[in-house]
This record gives structure tokens, C-alpha cells and sequence, in this order.
């Protein structure tokens, strides 16, 4: 009866982790369901109830208790599948919220605010319980903009046909829009394309960008990435069958610049805020694998353990631990060991109903076999006949095809009986080598063997690649750029200006000068990108046609390249300016048929589309303007804005603080950190569910599209 009131629980609530901190909550839905909805009901009130003048009075140690010992018998003992510290009630420590192991920014969320490798950050962490509403407004879904249809067809068009060379753009927004807002003088990043001039072509772009987002098309987003994972849950909980992440490594020289002085604490609850959103997305036969090298993987292991494992509801969800071998040759110059391979952990969202493909044969492994003497079976190889394991009846003489008397080695025995020998024999499955005097073998059939290679942890890189080949990629993708990087990008003005009353230059002319600075200097124009063939092995063995994945630190856009080519659904997430100058623009040139990476491998000839979108900014357009003043006279007009446009923290009077002689005092480095501290976090993006309010004047066919994007009915 235990495990069938178990189930029903886990049925209603998914898991037990859930089902623990509604009990310790005393929440009213899981007494209704327990006293009221449940079908066992009568089971529940007796075990867990007292009744006391008509009142149910719930037993929470009993109830807890009864959740623990989830997989033991009650004549046995509370301690038979569990070591822990315990209480005399036989409750463990871990499973008591009274008893919690205090370490740096436990509880906490760290928003992860980067836009640039290059900025450097001390970010606030929020207490879970201390900021419970901040957190609930930080979490909340976001109003998106900026919408582009990019491709030749709604909802990705895998048909494999060549892409059109001209890749027409479709957009929601036939002028700029601007937001006229006393809180928010921002101009939304979409502008009029040249080839549109026609009302009716609009109409028809604006209704193909519908069906496409009804349809559920391949996703690319720009922003904060835990706060887009938030907003994405509800549409996409359970629906994504593979997961990949590279995140930042935490190495001291890469992009993860948050907190130095506790940065293992830091850049572990910076990935248990992610990877706790990022479980939610995955199917039941869903998977994930999650890059990392020597600096963290073993914390990673027990972080990745406890949320995938025991919070995922018990049982041990770890496949393996990958070891990639990232370079072809040794670093010379390492100070002790040559560091050549990262880790790849793969856990599973539920072990027992996810298993990998097997790796297609290759060429090399078919040539072993052969037909020598022309057997209508095929081609085949010989195995041994013998075995080490000595079993009596097993030990005969065998008489070759020259008459030749034989036995088994000294200590084996045939590896099976007299019987089945002669049945062999007769069927052509025996050989006696070329001169028919030679011991027997047996022949294997290619026909029969499996037609496929099980996944081994080692991945050498001849077969997926290393850095190297990466980087040639990304390079050869973005060389001899004569011409702005897409027509999407001209009529773009970038987001840190947004004073109306300053000229704007073209966000593609910055991208070009960039790009030409970088291949100038042989700087890589990505610094940790990697090879399709990884990214191929990982989707091959883990995924069908089809099938969803995601990647919300995606990068270059590698995951997504490779996805769409092998005809995967794929959603994208990056919050880094590159996005648009290397992400996005990477997916266009796959949409019209690049022949890098594994395109051939696969056949890839163009096609297909994808939407991009970007989280709509309220406060984090001032937190660019902040970053980008370098003259104390641009000043005056940040306080203005900042005073009368922005979301302040409530406890912050602005003008007290201009007004300070020590903030006066302050040079202008120290004075924009004052800025940006006061400026209140939660805010950085609009909520979705304030697009209507009348103070952003948001225009109807972006609220039109946001509703139709998170499946509103009141479209």
C-alpha cells in the first residue's frame, strides 16, 4: 500500500522534493488532494490526520517520515538504503529544514548580468527566502521584442532545398517603434527594411511570423538567460529532449567575471540556478550534457548529483562522464601536466527510460569482414572457438577438413557442445582456415552483427574535432567580409543609444570593424567555440529528427548550427552583444547552405528558418548608457532620465544622493557604479504581464505577437 500512496503523490505532484516543501508549508492544495481528491483518501486521513473537535490535524513527522523510507519494508530497519546523520525519530538531517549547512550565497540568485566578455561584475545575490518577492518579479515572463522571421519558410522547412541567396527578412514592425514611456524613454531596435516598402508585403510578413510562432518555430533569444529560461517554462516544460551546455568554465581568464572572492561559490550557484530551471524543460526520455574542465567538474558532479538525483525525486539519473580530447598535440609550454581534453556530464531526466543510440559502423570497422569462399550469407570475420572458462563436457576432439586431429588450448575448453558443433559444422559456420588444417573458428555474418557502435566515455578528437578545427570554422565562416553583415543589421541602431537626440551609426558597420580589427590582429573572432563534429556525436546518440533541443549559453551558435542541419528543432539562448554579429548571423548562412563544419557529412543543402527575438529592456538600456559615458558633462542627462524614467530601488532617494558632497567627490568610474547599483535589477526587463500597461504605449502587433507567443487565448 506504501508505494501506491507513494505514486499517487508523486502522480499529483511529481516529486517528492515538491511534495516535502508543501507539507512543511501546511499548503492548502495537498490537503484538499490528501483529505478530499485522492483516491485513497481514507488511507491518508488514518495514517496522517488526527481528528479533534471535527479538526483535522495533520502529522507532518509522520508524513515526512513516510516520504523518506519511500523504499523500505516496515519490518525492516530506517536504515537500510541511507547513510546520514539522524534524529532519534529516524528522520534524517538533510530532510529537516531546521538543521542547513551554511556556506557563501546559499539560498541565493545570481542573476548573471554580462552583456561582454570584457565587463566585470559584483553582482547582488538574492536570498530565496530573505528577496522571496523580488525574486518572484525577477522570475516572472517577459515582454519580447524585436521579432524577425529569418528563412524561407514558417516553422523550419527541413525539405533540404537550396536557401533563396538573397534570405529576405520579415519583421513585425514596418517603422521604429518607441516607447513613450515617463518611466522609460527607450527606442525598441527595429527599423523598416529597405526591400519593404509595400503595406501589403508586411501584411503578409506579419502573418507568416504568426503562423510561424503558433507553429512553434526554432528559437533564437537575446537576454539574461535564467530569466528567459523563466520565461520560456510554461510553453516548453517537458518538451526538450536534449539539452547542451559549455558553460564558462570559471578558470580566471574567461568570461565568468562575477564575485573573485568567492568564485567557487559564486559560479556554483550562478549553474544550480540554471540547471534547476533547465531539468523542468527536459522530456522523460529528455537528457542533458553539460561541458566543463578540471576547475570545476568535480563540484560540478556533486552539484549536477543533487539536483538530477535526489531533488529530481531519488534514483540515480548520472549516465557517464565524457572525456573529450580537445587538442591534437601537447601544450609545450604547461607549467606541469598538458591539459587536453574537457569533461562532458550527461545526466538523464529519468535513467530508466532514456537510451542512447548506437554510433553508425564506419568503413574501417565493415572492411574486417570479407567472403573468401563466396558464402551466400555475406561478408564475414572469424572469432575464436575456444573459451578460458573450462567446462568438461565442453573438451572434445574435432577433426579438420585434412583429417587433422585437434583440441582445445591447455586450461580452455570450445565454448560450446559436441552437439551444437556438428549443428555449426553443417550450416557453414565453421572454419578451418585456407588449407582446412588449422583449429576451428567461427565465422561472424556482417548481417548479423549489430548494426551499430555502443558509445564509449573516450572521444578522441579525429573523430569530433578539437579547439583548433573550431576555431578554423568560425574563422572560415566570417573571412572576406567585403559587405555588412546582413541587410538585417543596417537599419538597426544599437541599444546603449538610445538618446533620440544624438545620430545614430549602423550596428553592422561596428560589427564589420570589429571583425576586420580581429582577423587583422589573428585574434580568434570567438574565443571558446566548439567543432560541429562534437556537437554531431552528442545529437546523433541522444536525439531523432525532429526532436527539440536547447542550448541557452549558445555561443557561436554551434549547437544550433549543427541541430538544424541534422534536422533537430532547436532553441537558443544568449545574453552576449555577439549574438547578433556572430550567433545569428552563423544560423543565416546555414539557412543558405554553408558547407563548413559537418555539411557534407550530412548532405546539407540550405533551407529551413528560424524566429529571433530579444527580451524587452526597461532598466538594462540604462545600465548601457551608464557603462558608456566617458565625459562627467554626459552626467546631467543620465540623472534626468534616471529621476524621472527609470525603476530606482525603493530605498534610494536620487536626489539626495546628487546632492552628497562625497558622491560629488567621486571620480566618474566610482560615480556610474553608484548608478548602477541604485538602479533596481528586477527591472532590467519588461514583465509580460504589465505589455499592456499603458505607460510603456507598447504598439498593438507586439503585443499581438507576445501573446501569441506564450500562448495567450485573449489573442
Amino acid at each position: 500500500m506504501k508505494n501506491e500512496l507513494l505514486q499517487d503523490l508523486e502522480n499529483r505532484f511529481e516529486t517528492l522534493k515538491h511534495i516535502r516543501n508543501l507539507a512543511q508549508s501546511y499548503d492548502e492544495k495537498l490537503f484538499c488532494y490528501l483529505l478530499e481528491q485522492s483516491t485513497y483518501k481514507d488511507e491518508f486521513k488514518n495514517r496522517f490526520f488526527i481528528v479533534r473537535n471535527n479538526t483535522y490535524i495533520f502529522k507532518l513527522n509522520d508524513f515526512l517520515t513516510f516520504l523518506d523510507l519511500r523504499n523500505l519494508s516496515g519490518s525492516f530497519t530506517s536504515y537500510t538504503n541511507k547513510i546520514g546523520l539522524g534524529f532519534k525519530t529516524k528522520s534524517f538531517l538533510k530532510t529537516n529544514n531546521e538543521v542547513v549547512l551554511n556556506f557563501a550565497y546559499k539560498d541565493g540568485v545570481i542573476k548573471g548580468g554580462q552583456s561582454k566578455d570584457e565587463d566585470k561584475k559584483n553582482e547582488i545575490f538574492f536570498n530565496e527566502i530573505l528577496a522571496k518577492d523580488e525574486i518572484d518579479v525577477l522570475f516572472a515572463r517577459k515582454a519580447l521584442q524585436n521579432f524577425e522571421l529569418i528563412g524561407h519558410s514558417a516553422c523550419g522547412d527541413f525539405s533540404g532545398n537550396a536557401a533563396d541567396a538573397s534570405l529576405r527578412r520579415m519583421s513585425n514592425t514596418p517603422h521604429s517603434l518607441t516607447l513613450h514611456n515617463p518611466k522609460n524613454s527607450l527606442t525598441i531596435l527595429e527599423c523598416q527594411d529597405s526591400k519593404q516598402d509595400s503595406s501589403t508585403q508586411n501584411e503578409r510578413d506579419n502573418e507568416q511570423l504568426k503562423d510561424s510562432l503558433k507553429a512553434g518555430a526554432n528559437l533564437l533569444i537575446k537576454g539574461n538567460n535564467l530569466l528567459a529560461l523563466h520565461s520560456l517554462k510554461k510553453k516548453f516544460a517537458n518538451k526538450v529532449k536534449l539539452i547542451y551546455i559549455d558553460p564558462p568554465y570559471n578558470t580566471g581568464n574567461d568570461s565568468f567575471n562575477y564575485n573573485d572572492n568567492f568564485n567557487h561559490s559564486t559560479w556554483l550557484t550562478f549553474m544550480k540556478n540554471r540547471l534547476e530551471i533547465a531539468r523542468d524543460f527536459l522530456s522523460d526520455d529528455g537528457v542533458i550534457f553539460i561541458q566543463c574542465d578540471d576547475n570545476e567538474q568535480a563540484y560540478l558532479k556533486v552539484l549536477c548529483d543533487e539536483i538530477f538525483n535526489r531533488a529530481g525525486g531519488g534514483g540515480n539519473n548520472f549516465v557517464a562522464t565524457i572525456c573529450w580530447e580537445k587538442k591534437y598535440s601537447p601544450a609545450n609550454d604547461a607549467k606541469w601536466l598538458s591539459d587536453n581534453h574537457d569533461f562532458i556530464l550527461i545526466y538523464a531526466k529519468k535513467k530508466e527510460t532514456w537510451r542512447p543510440n548506437l554510433l553508425p559502423r564506419t568503413k574501417e570497422m565493415n572492411a574486417r569482414y570479407t567472403n573468401p569462399d563466396n558464402d551466400p550469407r555475406g561478408r564475414w570475420k572469424t572469432g575464436g572457438f575456444s573459451v578460458k572458462t573450462y567446462t568438461e563436457k565442453y573438451d572434445y576432439p574435432i577433426t579438420t577438413p585434412s583429417g587433422k586431429i585437434v583440441y582445445p588450448p591447455s586450461g580452455s575448453c570450445w565454448q560450446t557442445s559436441k552437439e551444437n558443433y556438428e549443428k555449426m559444422l553443417q550450416d557453414n559456420r565453421i572454419y578451418f582456415g585456407k588449407n582446412g588444417d588449422s583449429k576451428p573458428q567461427i565465422k561472424q555474418f556482417l548481417s548479423e552483427v549489430q548494426q551499430g557502435v555502443v558509445v564509449k566515455t573516450f572521444w578522441k578528437y579525429d573523430e569530433c574535432g578539437h579547439n583548433q578545427v573550431a576555431k578554423q570554422e568560425i574563422k572560415a565562416l566570417f573571412a572576406c567580409h567585403t559587405e555588412p553583415l546582413g541587410e538585417v543589421s543596417k537599419n538597426k541602431v544599437s541599444l546603449e543609444k538610445v538618446d533620440s537626440s544624438r545620430d545614430f551609426s549602423p550596428v553592422s558597420q561596428a560589427q564589420n570593424d570589429k571583425m576586420a580589427e580581429s582577423q587583422n590582429n589573428n585574434t580568434p573572432l570567438f574565443a571558446t567555440p566548439k567543432p560541429e563534429a562534437l556537437l554531431k556525436r552528442i545529437i546523433e546518440i541522444s536525439t531523432q529528427e525532429g526532436d527539440l533541443i536547447m542550448d541557452f549559453f549558445a555561443g557561436s551558435g554551434t549547437t544550433l548550427a549543427v541541430a538544424h542541419k541534422m534536422k533537430r528543432r532547436f532553441i537558443g539562448i544568449e545574453q552576449m552583444d555577439y549574438i547578433e554579429s556572430i550567433t545569428k548571423e552563423r544560423l543565416k548562412k546555414v539557412i543558405n547552405g554553408e558547407q563548413g563544419g559537418i555539411s557534407k557529412a550530412v548532405d546539407w543543402q540550405g533551407g529551413g528558418s528560424f524566429i529571433y527575438a530579444e527580451l524587452m529592456p526597461l532598466n538594462v538600456a540604462y545600465k548601457e548608457r551608464i557603462k558608456n559615458i566617458n565625459d562627467e558633462k554626459m552626467l546631467d542627462s543620465i540623472y534626468k532620465d534616471l529621476e524621472s524614467k527609470a525603476f530606482l530601488d525603493y530605498r534610494i532617494d536620487l536626489d539626495s544622493i546628487l546632492k552628497d558632497k562625497e558622491f560629488k567627490e567621486l571620480d566618474l568610474q566610482e560615480k556610474k557604479e553608484v548608478l548602477l547599483d541604485i538602479l533596481d535589477s528586477n527591472m532590467d526587463y519588461v514583465l509580460y504581464g504589465d505589455i499592456e500597461d499603458e505607460d510603456y504605449a507598447i504598439s498593438s502587433e507586439v503585443i499581438e505577437l507576445n501573446k501569441i507567443f506564450y500562448g495567450d487565448d485573449n489573442v
